[in-house]
């Protein structure tokens, strides 16, 4: 038997194409096998109902998640993996959460149909959400959004038809800004200012967090913004909303800067700057958008439906998106 597959082995050598086919092989390739998804298209599965919230840790390394399944839920970004799962106690879903600037909290903000609102301040150490270390309630039922102030001082949410202040060491309320129906809040990143909007009234409001003020009022939008946010130099602002509209602003005078092309003219649910505040991206009903702030421009889009939740990741390379269907999708946002 040998002695047969070595004379045959010769007789290809030696004639037409037998050292070529020889070749082939001894060094063909098994068939491709699908690999697990890379990261440039990781799907985090886990919530059963959609997903309200998402943020990164400020080192990049864990995403938070919250739902309407009443869980908040922690990820390993760099494999997808989830590393916990919380439920929270209530009548109702879990709309935001945030890391505290330092990493070593976090806050969930829950919603409770008959009851006021309770904002948990929890440890977060190891990867892991810990215990509640303070509790923040507030009469309304309703709790928007949840974010610290730079130096994590204060807690800024919108409760119903304000956006609150706590101080997050005693727990004091430091002040409530009429803001209007579903509130929303964000923090001017040197902490000196607060800027306030709601769906159902069109301006923006810009108010002192040292004395709780109104400062100014600035109007673009036909209808309520939804969502708002400041660049991490301060010298933006950007808001999206029910009006198709997403409009960048000059942070100091109020002036627009750019209005940003919606294509479909669909309404605008979240939007956010990259880190470095060249770039903005946004949520509508069936995509992601991403803008250059310098040229206007809407440079990509990419599709998903019924995004509810948007994040940066600290390195500005990736999105988080939070859809409907329960599923948190990675998105790099380079092309």
């Amino acid at each position: 038997m040998k002695k047969t597959i070595v004379i045959l082995i010769l007789l290809m050598l030696v004639f037409g194409g037998g050292l070529l086919l020889l070749r082939r092989i001894v060094t063909a390739k098994p068939p491709d096998i699908p690999k697990v998804a890379e990261k440039t298209a990781a799907a985090f599965v886990g919530h059963s109902k959609a997903v309200h919230s998402v943020a990164f840790s400020p080192d990049g390394a864990t995403l938070a998640s919250s739902a309407e399944d009443q869980t908040v839920r922690l990820w390993d970004v760099a494999t997808g993996t989830q590393k916990q799962s919380l439920p929270i106690a209530g009548d109702g879903p879990v709309p935001a959460v945030a890391f505290s600037p330092d990493g070593k909290s976090i806050a969930i903000g829950q919603y409770a149909t008959s009851s006021a609102t309770s904002i948990y301040l929890r440890s977060f150490d190891g990867g892991r959400i810990g215990p509640v270390t303070r509790t923040l309630t507030d009469p309304s039922n309703l709790v928007s959004t949840v974010a610290f102030t730079a130096d994590g001082r204060l807690l800024v949410a919108g409760v119903g038809y304000t956006v609150d202040a706590w101080d997050v060491a005693t727990g004091e309320l430091k002040f409530k800004l009429d803001a209007g129906a579903n509130a929303s809040g964000a923090v001017s990143p040197d902490g000196k200012t607060i800027l306030t909007g709601s769906t159902n009234e069109n301006p923006l409001k810009v108010w002192s967090v040292e004395t709780g003020a109104l400062l100014r009022t600035w109007t673009a939008h036909e209808a309520g913004p939804i969502s708002i946010e400041y660049s991490a130099d301060g010298k933006m602002t950007v808001s999206g909303g029910y009006d198709t509209k997403v409009i960048v602003w000059d942070a100091l005078s109020g002036t627009v800067k750019k209005n940003l092309a919606v294509p479909d003219s669909d309404s605008v649910a979240v939007v956010r700057f990259s880190p470095d505040g060249s770039r903005v991206f946004g949520t509508t009903a069936h995509r992601i958008l991403i803008w250059n702030v310098v040229s206007g421009s809407l440079e990509r889009s990419v599709a998903f439906e019924g995004a509810h939740a948007l994040a940066v990741s600290p390195d500005g390379r990736w999105l988080a998106a939070g859809g409907e269907q329960g599923v948190i999708q990675l998105i790099p946002t380079a092309q």
